[in-house]
């Protein structure tokens, strides 16, 4: 099942392509690091975040294009989100 559940005790599990939902929204962030010259962790580096912008959304991207590949990142997120069922549980 490909979903977002959120449980009744607070915590939220990501399911089947929730998981790439996921793993793209922790990329949008390590991308806007990445702008200020920061790693998220020492082998996320910055031509990684890049790459693995590349794959997500089958653009090429040259160094120092980090903005505009979160950006297009997070319309990746965003088209994903709309299409993605979210599960309440305990009826809140």
């Amino acid at each position: 099942m490909n979903a977002v559940t959120f449980h009744k005790g607070g915590s939220v599990s990501f399911t089947g392509d929730a998981v790439q939902l996921y793993r793209a929204m922790a990329l949008v962030s390590a991308l806007k690091l990445a702008e200020r010259g920061l790693q998220v962790h020492r082998t996320m580096t910055r031509a990684r975040t890049l790459r693995l912008a590349s794959d997500l959304t089958g653009k090429r991207y040259k160094r120092g294009a980090y903005l505009a590949a979160a950006a297009d990142v997070q319309a990746w997120v965003e088209a994903c989100k709309a299409s993605m069922p979210v599960i309440v549980e305990g009826g809140e």
